[in-house]
């Protein structure tokens, strides 16, 4: 079973689906993404055919009649394979809001928080918000992130900081399933942010 099914709804995206779907690959086999071709005039479903012949094991293309992109969320959940389940929209164009109450109950909102990011981490910072959104445990998401096969070395950098900063929330004494490299012995556990054994003392943290 995947970790997380990642839905792409597309309608006649072949103009800008591919750059979606590569931000989206780094996530290996922890996650199954679902494209969705929602009756494309265009050669958006030849690309999403490509895409499932090259990566067998993580992309999944569905064809049907144009329904709209609410269906095409429908057709992602009644396929999905993942534990977690998530939609991104294939032109990477959807507008975000940021809103929040401050001290004074009143809320205030910040409109289209997407430009205030570099495009490069905007897909996976998406992709992180949203598992974290619907509930997925710190260490999965951690685990996730960790798993991220990318090539720039900013991004590796700004992945491996958000992992680091996210290991503050997981609750101490959260067991890991892994032998403490120093003893051997599978009592690994979380402790203010580090990994630590409670055989030998060992302690990692980052």
């Amino acid at each position: 079973m995947k970790l997380l099914t990642v839905t792409v709804p597309c309608y006649n995206s072949q103009d800008y689906m591919e750059k979606c779907i590569q931000s989206l690959l780094p996530g290996g086999n922890r996650v199954e993404i679902i494209i969705i071709d929602d009756g494309s005039k265009d050669d958006t479903g030849k690309i999403a055919d490509e895409y499932a012949r090259k990566f067998p094991d993580i992309v999944r293309v569905i064809h049907q009649e144009n329904g709209g992109h609410g269906e095409g969320i429908n057709q992602g959940l009644k396929n999905a394979t993942g534990t977690y389940f998530k939609v991104v929209d294939s032109d990477g164009r959807k507008r975000y809001d940021f809103q929040y109450k401050d001290k004074y109950g009143y809320t205030n909102t910040i409109g289209g928080i997407s430009r205030l990011f570099d495009k490069q981490f905007w897909n996976y910072a998406k992709l992180i918000s949203g598992v974290l959104r619907n509930g997925m445990p710190i260490l999965d998401v951690v685990t996730l992130i960790e798993s991220l096969q990318l090539d720039s070395e900013s991004i590796n950098t700004w992945k491996n900081g958000v992992a680091r900063a996210l290991k503050q929330y997981i609750a101490n004494g959260t067991k890991v399933k892994e032998k403490c490299p120093n003893c051997g012995q599978e009592t690994l556990v979380y402790q203010n942010g580090c990994l630590t054994c409670v055989s030998c003392g060992y302690s990692k943290c980052g």
